[in-house]
């Protein structure tokens, strides 16, 4: 395996577990939120926010903002976050529709984390984006470790290279005991 391959395999084997990791994080915590006990809440605000991602080409992501008040043991508390699944758009319209669900004024109920009631959400679990894109990490993590044991980047592959082989011959050779 030349140096570049390496490089490749690692860097590969790396942005596999990486988001892997994250995306198995976002699972773990909506998972999470279907044992979270539920109160009654308020909307206060539901809108729309644009905000511009960095790089060679930026664009312009939207994303809800539904802001929430709900109490918990007497205690008011004020919440943005929706879910713990996607909540970017690539529209201002796509972010608005999901907003919509959430008039201000309106009723709705609050999943909140027993251990800290400051940390709730509106929509409970997981979405099945954030597993495809877990899977997706899984899947470049062990192809970098298939690819680098398979001997396809130039490596052995675990097995001796071909110079070192021995083969004997099958054939009976008289004339080696003679000499």
């Amino acid at each position: 395996m030349t140096a570049r391959q390496a490089f490749g395999t690692v860097a590969l084997l790396l942005m596999g577990v990486f988001t892997a990791g994250v995306e198995g994080c976002k699972i773990l915590h909506g998972l999470e939120t279907e044992r979270w006990p539920t109160t009654d809440g308020e909307v206060v605000e539901a809108s729309t926010r644009s905000y511009r991602s960095g790089g060679r080409r930026p664009r312009t992501y939207w994303e809800p903002v539904v802001e929430y008040r709900y109490d918990v043991n007497g205690v008011r508390y004020l919440c943005r976050q929706i879910s713990y699944y996607r909540t970017s758009y690539d529209t201002q319209r796509e972010a608005a529709r999901i907003a919509s669900f959430f008039p201000v004024g309106g009723k709705v109920k609050v999943y909140y984390r027993p251990s800290e009631p400051g940390v709730a959400v509106l929509e409970r679990g997981t979405s099945k984006n954030e597993i495809g894109i877990f899977s997706i990490g899984i899947l470049m993590a062990v192809g970098a470790v298939l690819f680098a044991g398979s001997g396809l980047g130039g490596g052995s592959g675990g097995r001796p290279a071909a110079s070192t082989r021995t083969y004997r011959s099958t054939e009976f050779q008289p004339d080696a005991f003679l000499k």
